[in-house]
């Protein structure tokens, strides 16, 4: 996801942030966001679940000039070609995550997340010109220094989404930044 800049303001120069709230469903998200990036949009979380009326109504506001913008430059349907696409890219990435998922290290990774609450996340992007993914498998776990529990890096693996093909390039646990 683009990060905001300016301490947290949105980037008033880019005109092509959509801001959003509520809970989001991460695979998808993370599917959005490499479409987005390919497009040139921008998706800036403006708050969770709850909302107040004038958050909801600046957001409306804000997005339906970034949605005039938008329209300027890829045309009326744009929506609904950018929603192919990322659903195009979603079936992808869900297709390695069930891939990915059936490795025996994996799994023995995530069984032993499970009996504390928690499981693998998968984060992905496309290499540029290749069919290959990198990949990052992360999870909760407690760092060496502090012994706090931090988002993870477990596992960071390059796929080949035509052959299936996978290099674990990482196997060291480290935390996610």
């Amino acid at each position: 996801m683009a990060q905001p800049t300016g301490g947290g303001i949105v980037d008033s120069t880019n005109q092509f942030t959509l801001l959003t709230y509520g809970l989001p469903d991460l695979y998808r998200q993370n599917a959005r966001n490499v479409i987005a990036e390919k497009w040139g949009i921008r998706f800036y979380t403006a708050a969770g679940c709850t909302i107040s009326e004038a958050l909801r109504d600046s957001v409306k506001n804000h997005n339906n000039l970034a949605n005039q913008n938008i329209t300027a430059k890829y045309g009326e349907n744009w929506s609904e070609k950018f929603k192919t696409e990322v659903d195009a890219e979603f079936d992808i990435q869900m297709e390695i995550i069930e891939t990915l998922s059936r490795l025996d290290f994996i799994q023995k990774t995530n069984k032993e997340l499970e009996q504390e609450g928690d499981a693998l996340l998968y984060q992905m992007k496309p290499v540029a010109h290749s069919d290959n993914y990198e990949v990052w498998i992360k999870g909760w776990g407690k760092t060496n220094k502090t012994g706090e529990s931090v988002m993870m890096i477990y596992y960071k693996i390059k796929f080949d989404s035509k052959t299936k093909k996978y290099k674990v390039l990482s196997n060291k646990m480290i935390p996610a930044k």
